[in-house]
């Protein structure tokens, strides 16, 4: 088995068959100009990944989408685990598998495949607003909560422990009386939850009397314009949009037929609160903006260049995890997804096929996995995938052992944590701060994680004036061109390139 040393000895040799001089070699021929030797370079990385990662699978003789029918009923196990009389799975126990992968084949139980109608960040995003709500009702709408429930909380109110929570250390602002309802107020949402059921489960207890609920709409009108910042301010009129979507989520979970009356009524006043929520916005009510905001082609290199300049291992990973989003236009989740065989070398290009995305979950649409190409950019290193992916593999040489794990292995909320730590420590730099501030205009609380995948999709569709076509950067980026245009109009080699070639 081979050693990291060996593994990087074989990254750094140019493979047989390369023309042309290496890239720290020098040259008789005053007439080879500097873009031709950056190319080089970029076709040499290409070519050492492409031999590592090919010798590193050289061991698997056969293809592992066709079954071994020389293994016999060995391979009938291995290819069709159905067999068994009983007819559970029989699993191959000396087959390496990675822990994404695993975590998801664990899922697929009659109780993992109810826990995933839902996406579980949507579920926990629908459990916290509900919470929320269910506890306001108690103190101000108590009619409309079950007894039980009520019972339930008033026995929280009643026996809720403070010391506990006075005795941790705390250097916030909050006098004790504030931090002692916060506490309150969080123990009431906790058994909230617990009648509410996790993911997958079903709420066999009751928590809201529906009936009573939305005879009146106002009730929930009343609580939406109670909602505010801790300031006093309103909220944004797609939050109150994601309210309102998650009161549908508690009626979905409850199987409770909605009333009509109710549901025209609720949309009356919804129009209403977000056009006062807009007119805020407007007269000085927080940012314009949606979401974080999304950065431009230079401070991007910017963000890169400092990723590079730290010389650490977090920094290597968030320059490799800053240019594989940006240069996919994909959402952070689906960066922390790709295997190493996904990498699919394609001359001086690097195909990436996503078969799972946040806008494609069900696999329905099989022009969401065409692969995405990425080209090398041998004029500015801070915006070249091919080398920045290269010193991450060069740096983690064990991945390559593996041809079907992870690109970036180990938990995806530790991945997502990871780059959010590394930009932050560029974030919270006093004089790196002011270069954000007064060299690009850009708030630096207003950047994060999302601005990676915006400003690829901003730099495709609006960076130039000879860009790509608007479909062309919606298929690049997974968003939907609409129903008919979806079907009638699919990706091509040329547009899905030109959109690296022109935005990247």
């Amino acid at each position: 088995k081979r050693t990291k040393h060996n593994i990087i000895m074989k990254l750094r040799t140019p493979r047989l068959g390369t023309t042309g001089s290496s890239p720290g070699s020098t040259t008789s021929s005053s007439s080879r100009s500097t873009a031709a030797a950056a190319s080089h370079l970029n076709h040499l990385i290409n070519n050492n990944l492409t031999a590592a990662i090919n010798d590193a699978a050289a061991a698997d003789d056969e293809s592992p989408e066709e079954p071994d029918d020389a293994l016999g009923d060995a391979g009938d196990v291995n290819n069709n685990n159905a067999n068994n009389a009983d007819g559970n799975y029989t699993y191959n126990e000396d087959e390496e598998v990675n822990g994404f992968l695993q975590l998801i084949r664990d899922e697929m139980t009659v109780e993992g495949i109810e826990k995933n109608t839902r996406a579980k960040s949507t579920f926990n995003t629908h459990q916290n607003e509900n919470t929320r709500v269910i506890v306001w009702l108690f103190y101000n709408h108590k009619h409309v909560i079950h007894d039980e429930l009520c019972s339930d909380l008033q026995d929280v109110i009643e026996t809720v422990d403070y010391d506990t929570m006075l005795s941790r250390k705390y250097r916030g602002k909050k006098s004790v009386e504030e931090r002692k309802n916060v506490y309150l107020f969080q123990q009431l949402r906790d058994k909230v939850a617990e009648f509410l059921g996790t993911p997958g489960s079903t709420t066999n207890k009751n928590t809201v009397i529906f009936d009573e609920f939305v005879a009146d709409p106002k009730i929930y009108v009343d609580y939406l314009a109670k909602r505010r910042k801790g300031n006093g301010g309103l909220m944004k009129p797609s939050v109150y949009k994601s309210y309102r979507a998650s009161l549908s989520f508690l009626f979905w979970r409850y199987e409770f037929q909605v009333p009509e009356q109710f549901s025209s009524r609720l949309k009356t006043y919804m129009d209403g609160i977000k056009r006062l929520a807009n007119k805020a916005r407007q007269c000085g009510e927080g940012n314009i903006e949606d979401g974080k905001r999304p950065l431009n082609f230079e401070l991007f290199l910017q963000f890169n260049k400092w990723f590079l300049e730290m010389g650490t291992y977090e920094g290597i990973y968030a320059l490799a995890y800053s240019l594989a989003t940006f240069n996919l236009a994909c959402r952070g989740d689906s960066t922390l997804m790709i295997c190493l065989k996904h990498l699919m070398w394609k001359g001086d290009a690097t195909g990436v096929p996503f078969s799972h995305s946040k806008e494609e979950q069900l696999g329905d649409n099989p022009t969401k996995r065409l692969p995405r190409f990425c080209f090398g950019n041998p004029f500015i290193q801070a915006a070249d995938f091919i080398s920045g992916i290269f010193l991450y593999i060069a740096t983690n040489p064990e991945l390559i052992d593996n041809k079907d794990g992870p690109l970036f292995p180990g938990a995806k909320d530790s991945h997502s944590t990871k780059f959010s730590n590394t930009l932050k420590i560029i974030l919270k730099d006093p004089v790196k701060r002011a270069i954000i501030q007064k060299q690009y205009a850009f708030d630096p609380d207003d950047i994060g994680v999302h601005s990676w995948r915006k400003a690829a999709q901003t730099k495709m569709s609006c960076g130039s004036t000879a860009g790509p076509t608007n479909s062309a950067a919606c298929i690049r980026g997974g968003h939907s061109i609409g129903a008919v245009r979806d079907v009638y109009v699919v990706q091509e080699k040329a547009s899905d390139q030109y959109c690296t070639a022109v935005g990247f």
